[in-house]
This record gives structure tokens, sequence and C-alpha cells, in this order.
């Protein structure tokens, strides 16, 4: 009869807090010593096991949120230089494209604008709006019918 390998909940544990400090769940079982086959046995049939790893991934995906409004906002600290020599100084860098990507996560106005298009097949098309004149969009990449010729 084949040794059967028991992982202990201590395992389990260590598994779930590499999991929500490094959100690599590959790496995270390694270092705690279980096998990903063991791994996704353990979260399919064990649904409140599959609700812990839920929450590890939640509690990584808080921790990248305030690192990205930390950049955003606070900034980082960049050594100042004056001909190729550090001059002991830093600045605040901030991160505009960071600061956009939350303004457009949390508020409606800085969302991009799409615009909603019933489709023949029964779809619905998402287009993104544009200040293209669409006479000028038609000569620069030509009609739809002219696909169909």
């Amino acid at each position: 009869m084949p040794f059967k390998r028991v992982v202990t909940d201590e395992q389990l544990d260590h598994f779930l807090d590499l999991l929500a400090s490094t959100g690599r769940k590959l790496e995270s079982a390694r270092l705690a010593g279980i096998k990903m086959r063991t791994l996704y046995n353990r979260i399919n049939r064990f649904p409140e096991f599959k609700e812990r790893v839920a929450e590890a991934h939640e509690r990584y995906n808080e921790k990248i949120e305030r690192e990205i409004e930390r950049r955003a906002i606070e900034g980082e600290d960049e050594p100042l230089s004056y001909q190729g020599q550090l001059t002991g100084d830093s600045i605040k860098k901030k991160s505009n494209s960071l600061l956009l990507a939350l303004a457009k996560r949390r508020i409606p106005e800085y969302r991009d604008k799409h615009t909603e298009v019933n489709v023949q097949e029964g779809g619905v098309l998402l287009v993104k709006e544009s200040t293209q004149d669409p006479d000028e969009w038609v000569k620069k990449n030509g009609s739809q019918d002219d696909d169909t010729q």
C-alpha cells in the first residue's frame, strides 16, 4: 500500500499566509511543502478551504491597491542628481497614470465613455466614443460595405 502524505493545518495556514503576501499560488505551495495536485484536490473537495484561498487572493489584491494608491497620491522618493552626481536630496515623484487609473475606478466621470449599439445578430456591441468625424473615418478606413463586395 503506497504511503499517503498528510498535509498539516500548519502547512495550509503557511500556504495561505504566503499566498496573501505574494499572490503566487505555485511558489506559495512549494514554500509550504504542498504539492500542487494536493492543493487543487483540497480546494476542490473542501469549500471552506476554497473560500480561504479566495480570501488570501483578496488580501493580496488589497495590498496591490494600497501600493497603487501610495505611488499615485503620496509618491516615491526619487534621488536628485546634478551633472551626473547624486546630490543627497530627493523629490517626491507621483504617478499620473496610476492616479488616473484610480480615478477611473472610483469616479464614474473619469471612466471611458461607451455607447451601446444594437447589433442585428441580437447582441450588444460597446463602442468607445470618438471625437473623429465619421466621414473622415470612412475616408481613412473604408466603409463596412466595401468588405462585402
